[in-house]
């Protein structure tokens, strides 16, 4: 099976690559990183919004760019919209991700 993360078939020729070092290549070539991400996201969540916001609003999924957020209440929505800026610059800043928006899902 040959697989095709080297640059050139020169490099990959007597180097034996690890599964370690071939599993980020792999999770992010087949966009598999997601799952880990949004569950990061939940996990934090609490710290990023406040104890109200959290109790009353969560991350449902993350596609391309966009942070999808599912709310109880259209206060806490709009909360959010308000925050909105605030927030994707503490999502960035902590995992290191390039979101550029928030959704809310009612």
């Amino acid at each position: 099976m040959e697989f095709l993360f080297s640059s050139s078939r020169k490099e990959r020729l007597g180097h034996v690559t690890s599964f370690r070092d071939l599993l980020p290549e792999m999770l992010k070539r087949f966009e598999l990183q997601q799952p880990f991400t949004i569950g990061s996201v939940r996990n934090a969540w609490q710290d990023i919004t406040g104890d109200s916001i959290a109790a009353n609003t969560s991350p449902e999924s993350i596609a391309k760019d966009t942070l999808f957020i599912r709310s109880k209440h259209p206060a806490f929505s709009n909360e959010i919209s308000l925050m909105k800026n605030v927030i994707l610059s503490k999502l960035n800043n902590k995992f290191k991700t390039s979101l550029k928006d928030i959704r809310v899902l009612r």
